[in-house]
């Protein structure tokens, strides 16, 4: 078997509200490839952390909101299977079978139709993209009839976008109690089918996922007696969602073009607090996602731009969400010292809220195993209400909420 993986050390010190050591990662990746036969080969990665910086700080140091009795341990110490599976490779079809992460898309990070795995976030979204994902089992079909790529996913795991442990520094939603998770069953699996091919110098593909809604809908109902109300009741519970998308690229000269769109139909929205008495706190609407990057070389740096709408078909002023959101991120690198620096500047924008994030990094790689990097993370905008008050879900930013947790992390890997 092919032995592979990285060590790695990550430090964060906070410099904004309450300074100091906020992580100190210590994290093992191993990955082993087994060739079985011509046709087959197993793949195995896990890992493991752990995070001492509790043994540093008080936990209310590392979190102001945190509560007595939270769950914060969660996010310092685990391990987990990270993908376990089995590739079959014939001449017509190839197969992966097992625990895996499948990406859709053209626009890195956009999440339009690239819908397949849910996301972690354990340390909001600033981890790799390769610890965002959480794999999932499933089958994967890919098959070549001439010039068009056919994919076909088969997925029976039911795993759902994992929040931040209840306590911990990135915490901002947790999942409703009593959540009904849908049991794992033929009825209940998810489909994907995602066709490819080309048109003279442009790359397209068309995709349908038939799946669930990765953030739940919790509905209210009042109950009570003779008619006479007594309380509230809550439904929290994931509902199917069907995504259509398609996707283009071209290039020209040394600029690379990309469209990606995608069609939401039965998201579940939440409305205003009294919005709705009949029907309860949430209700289902279609969703329009767009997005067109520009990918270039100017001057020996490379620049990426891209500029991302939602659009709620049917939006309605109880629905506590813009009518059209949107943002757009730049992404600036070059590199130096004979490819052994590169820097990087990614800004992320949002329209709504003047919210932002800064990230610029350096990168060294002293030799070809070991790496080093250090960084700023920059967060800012309109802080909102705390998504823990119903009363204040309209007023909720996603990055604006998180503004005082600006850091200066660094990061020392080797891989072997």
């Amino acid at each position: 078997m092919e032995i592979t993986g990285r060590v790695q050390q990550e430090l964060a010190y906070r410099v904004s509200d309450k300074d100091g050591f906020t992580k100190g990662l210590s994290f093992v990746q191993m990955e082993g490839r087994r060739w079985l036969g011509s046709h087959g080969r197993l793949t195995l990665i896990g890992r493991a952390w752990y995070d001492p910086v509790l043994d540093m700080r008080e936990p209310e140091a590392l979190n102001p909101r945190l509560r007595p009795g939270d769950a914060y341990r969660e996010a310092f110490v685990g391990a987990e299977l990270k993908e376990a599976y089995l590739d079959v490779l014939t001449e017509a079809v190839d197969l992966r079978l097992g625990r895996q992460i499948v990406r859709w898309g053209v626009l890195e990070g956009a999440r339009i139709t690239d819908r397949v795995n849910p996301l972690d976030f354990k340390e909001f979204f600033f981890r790799d993209v390769e610890d965002r994902y959480i794999p999932l089992w499933m089958a994967r079909a890919n098959w070549y009839p001439g010039p068009v790529q056919v994919q076909v996913l088969v997925i029976p795991d039911m795993t759902f976008h994992r929040p931040a442990p209840p306590g911990s520094e990135w915490e901002e939603f947790q999942l409703p109690p009593d959540i009904r998770t849908p049991s794992v069953s033929p009825r209940h699996t998810e489909y994907g089918l995602l066709l490819g091919g080309r048109a003279g110098e442009t790359d397209l593909t068309a995709s349908y996922l038939y799946t669930w809604d990765d953030f739940p809908a919790a509905f209210r109902s009042v109950f009570g007696v003779s008619g006479q109300p007594t309380g509230v009741d809550f439904d929290a519970r994931y509902e199917r969602l069907q995504v259509f998308g398609v996707t283009a690229t071209r290039t020209l000269r040394r600029t690379v073009g990309s469209f990606e769109a995608a069609y939401d139909r039965g998201k579940h929205l939440a409305t205003d607090p009294g919005a709705l008495p009949a029907s309860g706190d949430e209700i289902a609407r279609d969703m329009a996602r767009w997005g067109v990057g520009v990918d270039a070389n100017l001057e020996g740096v490379d620049v990426s731009l891209l500029y991302f709408q939602e659009h709620v078909i049917g939006w309605k002023p109880f629905i506590p969400v813009e009518r059209i959101e949107r943002a757009a991120s730049i992404l600036l690198r070059d590199e130096l010292l004979g490819n052994r620096v590169e820097l990087r500047m990614l800004v992320l924008y949002f329209h709504t809220g003047r919210q932002y994030v800064a990230r610029p990094r350096v990168e060294y790689r002293w030799t070809d195993h070991v790496k080093l990097a250090l960084g700023i993370d920059l967060l800012g905008g309109q802080r909102g209400g705390d998504p823990g008050d119903p009363d204040a879900v309209r007023d909720f930013r996603f990055v604006g909420y998180l503004k005082d947790h600006d850091r200066v992390d660094a990061t020392l890997s080797y891989r072997f």
